[in-house]
């Protein structure tokens, strides 16, 4: 009989812990009426197998390519702010531009595609002392987007270069899923 009595109270402590771990996924930036903008979370993180022998011209613990997402509610509209770190002062010349109007594509296991349009160009700001070129563009999300991409963790994601599409696998697959409903 007493472990009968235990049972409810085992199950009330496992969910307050489960709300309580949910909750910490929403880690907001601003948190005001018609604003919500979420703290930047690690998307990809990568560094090409040819790429390794150059390690050695950028910090050892830093991977070649990164890039951060920031979701956002801004009255109403939703938003994913992309930041593309690539440790090169040369990323122009290799990878070129983003180009606004391009899709970025998101690939999820269950082999569903999601299609952003990127909503800004940008060349690349570069800084020569840390030996890195940053990119920013941002893309619209809709209802359906968004219920995709909380569907299912994220399998690859393609970046439209204007030099070519690069496929990169994800260093945070469940971003989406844990992150979306942050903003709904």
């Amino acid at each position: 009989m007493k472990l009968m009595k235990k049972i409810p109270i085992f199950l009330f402590l496992f969910m307050v812990a489960a709300a309580l771990v949910a909750q910490s996924r929403c880690d907001y930036l601003v948190s005001k009426p018609n604003k919500l903008v979420l703290k930047n979370s690690k998307f990809i993180s990568y560094t090409n197998k040819a790429l390794t022998k150059f390690k050695k011209y950028y910090p050892k613990d830093t991977e070649f390519i990164t890039c951060n997402v920031q979701l956002a509610d801004l009255g109403g509209t939703k938003i994913a702010y992309f930041v593309i770190t690539i440790q090169s002062v040369y990323a122009y010349k290799n990878f070129g531009m983003i180009q606004k109007n391009k899709k970025l594509a998101i690939h999820l296991k269950n082999k569903v595609n999601v299609h952003l349009n990127l909503e800004e160009s940008d060349m690349g700001k570069i800084d020569h002392e840390n030996g890195k070129t940053t990119y920013r563009s941002y893309a619209m999300l809709t209802n359906e987007d968004m219920a995709k991409l909380e569907s299912e963790g994220v399998h690859r994601v393609l970046i439209p270069w204007s030099e070519g599409v690069e496929i990169y696998p994800t260093a945070n697959p469940q971003l989406f899923v844990d992150r979306i409903r942050c903003i709904q």
